[in-house]
């Protein structure tokens, strides 16, 4: 009789650790797949980052180079000096992002008409135009975004992104997120 007990405690442990086996391998399979989805995302965002390069230097044309913006400025009384190129070239920051799009058509700090469902970014001190990742840190989602615009001149905030970025980051219900802002060099790595 012990016998056949311990055989059948010996089956259910057999049983039990198979499907735990099993249960470990989907969710390894998941993880897998996600990882693969962010991968497919982050070449979808180059290849957009690549296509608004081109575009940029078809507008432009090949012999000009595009002009970047690092002239000091005043708002509301406030002075403020951008970045030197160099000092963007290694720029990374966490903090609190928002989002802004009520002002459509309104024209940008370089020029540009501003597109609320478009994808865009205000900052105070990188130069203009640079294009950067921003990742939302509570759900990791992560687009390149073209800073074209000053802001926000809101405390504690350190990005402002057009209605249009917030959306596909996942925060434009919410108002704000706390994000990893992160320069897109030349390469492409950033």
């Amino acid at each position: 009789m012990r016998e056949i007990a311990g055989t059948i405690i010996l089956m259910i442990i057999a049983v039990i650790v198979s499907v735990w086996i099993i249960i470990d391998q989907g969710q390894y399979i998941r993880q897998q797949d996600q990882a693969i989805r962010e991968l497919q995302a982050r070449v979808k965002d180059l290849k957009f980052y690549i296509s608004m390069i081109e575009q940029e230097a078809k507008d432009k044309g090949a012999d000009q180079k595009p002009k970047i913006m690092t002239v000091p400025y005043v708002v509301n009384g406030e002075r403020y000096v951008p970045m030197t190129l160099e000092e963007a070239a290694i720029y990374s920051e966490q903090g609190l992002a928002s989002w802004y799009g009520f002002e459509s058509g309104y024209v940008t700090a370089t020029g540009e008409t501003f597109d609320p469902e478009g994808i865009s970014a205000a900052h105070k001190y990188l130069p203009l135009p640079m294009y950067v990742r921003v990742t939302n840190l509570e759900n990791k989602k992560s687009i390149i975004v073209r800073v074209n615009d000053r802001g926000p001149f809101i405390p504690g905030r350190i990005i402002d992104l057009s209605a249009g970025a917030a959306k596909k980051l996942g925060f434009y219900h919410r108002g704000l997120a706390r994000v990893l802002v992160e320069v897109i060099k030349p390469n492409g790595k950033g």
